[in-house]
């Protein structure tokens, strides 16, 4: 069984461990959806902090009929979809949103340290340049830092 985010919020989570890692979250912050990715975690992945970004709500809607169009409607909140899509075209648009999320991030985005994305954050900060930089430096490398190298909680 899946975690839930709160009530209000629907995700649809491209990467998942124990929680989704990223994605997009329709209703994450004050009713606006958001893109989001795992950028550091504890050593017990237990407390996790997120880059986020908000985006306008037609960028959620259109991922969610890109996929489901090769995949159906989701059932739950937390949608874990194959990356699998009707064609290459659709493919290709998904990957320049997320992109295109990817680059905002380091000008507009946010990091909140939670449990889960979509529970309620412990900490909420702006991304500053020392921020962005360690932020680019997780989204090249592909892989989430140890929590405690960010001073964050």
């Amino acid at each position: 069984m899946q975690p839930e985010p709160s009530e209000d919020v629907k995700l649809i989570a491209f990467d998942y461990y124990d929680g989704a890692t990223e994605g997009f979250a329709e209703g994450l912050l004050d009713n606006t959806d958001c893109y989001f990715i795992l950028v550091a975690w504890s050593s017990d992945q237990d407390d996790r902090l997120f880059a986020v970004v908000k985006i306008e709500r037609s960028v959620c809607k259109r991922v969610n009929y890109l996929l489901e169009q090769a995949q159906g409607t989701p059932e739950s909140p937390v949608w874990i979809p194959r990356w699998e899509f009707s064609d290459a075209s659709a493919e290709a648009e998904v990957i320049e949103l997320i992109s295109s999320c990817r680059t905002r991030l380091i000008n507009e985005g946010i990091l909140l340290l939670t449990q889960q994305i979509g529970h309620r954050a412990a900490r909420t900060l702006e991304i500053n340049s020392d921020l962005a930089l360690k932020v680019s430096e997780v989204l090249m490398r592909g892989t989430p830092d140890d929590l405690a190298l960010w001073r964050v909680n």
